[in-house]
């Protein structure tokens, strides 16, 4: 026998009843030997800081818990995400919460054995299942998924990062899937890019398009290019999203002015007009202050984690290129960038 066997057994046939009552000791034990539950009082596994104590152990403790504890949504999500297949023991009510299926699935997708027959068929979760684990096929009833071959072959034979196999969700999947937008709002929040393979309709839906875009600015390039709110929120996270936007937000000096405050070489893809405007220009060049750990401030441009300044110049206007201020800015900035370089 193993330690675990020993444990058990002392507390079973060693234990009184008052014992086996006292919360001091079961919680002790079932921090030690989270299965040790099995042998507390009615009373202690319907105790909900015993039974965590006990999953947190032991994800299999979770079987000896009271009925009320296995129904109870706080308990089944902590354990199911321990060991998604912690599932077989909750109740018949949260094996049909798609909350909790969900939470089972990503850490296990054969977990879906445990879910009610709703849930096997939810073609969200059945995904889902499927592309954290492919053996969990064998569970999914949602027809849909089950007869979509291409989709399946792609999913179960990816190779690579889960964004690549998220792509591949939308890029294989049917018509009705890719117009799905729960199923396409799920994938947006991890895959951005994923929207190209959505439907016209879906590209077209403001609340998907700012999802992905959130998610990774390059969804803009297959998206909302024309609408400021979801450019502006592409260029938040790099300047040269300015690329995707529509002709007229590339010659819209708020968008432009956002895009140089992370990258000075977005001017190139500004317009021509704003190409020649000194103001715009030059407020690619101000100075960002930056705290360090220690609480010293450094003053550092805002290209420092760009090519140097200077050969962004090339992106300025003729006229600007002879323009003093504007030569001296980006000379006065490539010089900080090296220095800092080189601390």
């Amino acid at each position: 026998r193993n330690r675990l066997e020993d444990a058990l057994q002392i507390f079973n046939s060693s234990l009184s009843e008052n014992l086996r009552a006292d919360k001091e000791v079961v919680l002790f034990t079932v921090k030690q030997v989270g299965k040790a539950l099995e042998f507390a009082s009615d009373d202690l596994r319907d105790d909900k800081k015993v039974v965590m104590t006990a999953v947190e152990e032991d994800w299999t403790a979770l079987q000896y818990a009271s009925q009320t504890l296995r129904g109870d949504k706080e308990v089944v999500t902590a354990t199911v995400k321990r060991n998604g297949k912690a599932l077989e023991y909750a109740s018949e009510e949260l094996r049909g919460d798609k909350e909790v299926v969900t939470a089972a699935i990503k850490q296990n997708g054969e977990a879906l054995e445990y879910a009610s027959d709703m849930m096997r068929g939810d073609l969200y979760v059945g995904l889902e299942a499927v592309v954290n684990t492919s053996t969990a096929i064998k569970f999914v009833t949602n027809d849909e998924l089950r007869e979509n071959t291409e989709l399946l072959s792609a999913v179960l034979n990816a190779h690579g990062d889960r964004v690549s196999q998220l792509r591949m969700v939308l890029q294989f999947s049917s018509k009705n899937m890719r117009g799905n937008k729960e199923m396409v709002l799920y994938i947006a929040k991890q895959a951005g890019t994923a929207l190209e393979f959505a439907s016209d309709e879906l590209r077209g839906d403001k609340e998907v398009v700012m999802v992905a875009v959130n998610e990774n600015w390059r969804a803009l390039e297959s998206s909302l290019r024309a609408d400021k709110e979801v450019v502006l929120c592409a260029l938040n996270q790099d300047g040269n999203a300015l690329e995707f936007a529509s002709d007229d937000l590339r010659a819209d000096k708020e968008v432009v002015c956002a895009a140089l405050k992370l990258s000075q070489r977005a001017l190139q893809y500004a317009s021509k007009d704003l190409r020649g405007d000194k103001a715009v220009v030059m407020s690619g060049y101000k100075w960002r202050q930056y705290y360090h750990d220690n609480g010293m401030i450094d003053t550092r441009p805002l290209m420092a984690h760009f090519d140097t300044a200077v050969q962004n110049v090339e992106f300025v206007s003729e006229e600007l290129r002879r323009d003093k201020d504007v030569v001296l800015a980006a000379i006065q900035q490539a010089v900080e960038k090296n220095r800092l370089e080189d601390a």
